[in-house]
Parts: structure tokens; sequence; C-alpha cells
């Protein structure tokens, strides 16, 4: 990281950035062509759960290339200024690198949609019908490694 003084390098600090988002631009590469998604996604233990359909983009380049790398920011805000130079924008970011998995068993499913609709809604105990788990499935990002910053000014 370049600008070392807006390093996170509180753990809860960076814990709580993941934890209270919602949306995550999920980065793949396919033949060295980039491919990213904003996705809904929930944080836990390591790892971030995004759901997904069975088939489609994401899961055509995760087959293979499982290497995946992910953003996420909050309180982005613009710092006005006198003159154009001048203005800044407050924010934290984190930027990471991981590995995907695809989780296709109902009970994995059913354990990833928890935590993802825990981070959504704020509240747990949801009810998730076979024939939903079936048409389904989640994309697990193990978390490798990640560098977080801030910025008030």
């Amino acid at each position: 990281m370049r600008r070392k003084e807006k390093a996170i390098t509180d753990e809860s600090e960076i814990v709580d950035l993941l934890s209270s988002e919602t949306i995550v631009r999920l980065a793949l590469a396919e033949k060295n062509v980039p491919y990213m998604v904003p996705v809904n996604y929930g944080y836990r233990d390591g790892a971030l759960y995004i759901h997904s359909a069975p088939e489609g983009r994401k899961l055509s380049i995760i087959g293979k290339n499982d290497l995946v790398c992910f953003e996420v920011e909050s309180g982005v805000r613009m710092i006005p200024a006198d003159s154009a130079c001048g203005f800044s924008m407050a924010y934290r970011s984190v930027i990471g690198y991981g590995r995907a998995r695809i989780v296709r068993d109902r009970e994995g499913k059913r354990e990833a949609f928890e935590i993802i609709m825990k981070q959504l809604t704020g509240s747990e105990g949801w009810t998730y019908s076979d024939k939903a788990l079936d048409k389904t499935v989640v994309i697990k990002v193990v978390i490798e490694s990640m560098s977080c910053k801030k910025s008030s000014s």
C-alpha cells in the first residue's frame, strides 16, 4: 500500500467493514480477460458467501480459474473544497484475494444463506425449501490476503 497512514490494521475494524456492507465486487479472469460483477454477499470467519444461479458466466470462469479478487467499500462521500484539486473522498475499503469454491449440497447452501440473510436483513431463522436450494449454488470465497484502508479527508 502506497499510503501507509491510510492502512487499516485493526482486525475488528476489518471484520466490521466486511460484516456491515451488502455489496461486494467480485473480479474473475478467463483467458487473460477480466470480468467483474457486483453481488450481494455475507461474510463470516474469513470467507465471503455469494448466492448464484447454478450456471452462468461466474461459475464457468470459476470452473477454469478459482482465483478471485474482491472489493468492498463503506462510507463513501465527497469532501468539497474551494478548488478542483482540493476535493477529496472519505471512505473505508478492502481489496482482497482468495479462492472460490462452489457449494452444491443443501446443508452447505442453507448455512451460507443464513450468513447472507443475516448480513442483508439483520435477522436469522429463515427457512429455505429444498426446491429453492436446488435452484441455486453458493460461491464461497476463502480469503487468502487483503489490504484495507480509510480516509476521512
